[in-house]
């Protein structure tokens, strides 16, 4: 818990002031907030690592940023999930595209509800292929835990 309000208080310190839209400097401090994420977090793998090495990565954790906003998007055996996980849609900063990531509604209900009541925020998480779950013509979907943001204004 400890690690999780310093990289929000390191997400706040980066991001407040800037205007979140394509800026080059908003992106960079983002990635800056991603080697911090990662550095405190001992998680070494990024969402491309992932992505295009998926079936020999599975339940390996992985950081991944990007603008999030709530979705209705279950399948992949995702769906007998929706009573237990919220869907996210991620649209990553530092390459075109975005991922599917499922955050447990329990534990993750304050991002469930600030994405509720916002729409979108920056957001910075860890996140996993669950090989329980995985199929090769799934897209990029992935369950999430400890996520950090902010709202996007």
């Amino acid at each position: 818990m400890k690690s999780k309000v310093i990289i929000f208080i390191l997400l706040i310190t980066l991001l407040s002031g800037c205007n979140l839209g394509a800026s080059e400097s908003a992106v960079d401090k983002v990635k800056e907030l991603v080697s911090t994420y990662q550095e405190k977090s001992g998680i070494s793998a990024k969402a491309t690592d992932v992505e295009f090495d998926m079936a020999n990565r599975l339940d390996d954790p992985f950081v991944i940023a990007g603008t999030a906003s709530l979705s209705d998007y279950y399948n992949y055996g995702y769906e007998f999930f929706e009573d237990k996980w919220f869907s996210v849609r991620l649209d990553t900063i530092d390459r075109p595209g975005s991922w599917y990531l499922y955050f447990d509604r329990k534990s993750d209900k304050a991002l469930f509800e600030e994405l509720k009541n916002n729409n979108k925020v920056i957001l910075v998480a860890a996140a996993f292929v669950p090989k329980s779950i995985y199929n090769e013509k799934q897209g990029k979907m992935a369950a999430a835990t400890t996520p950090v943001w902010v709202a996007i204004d």
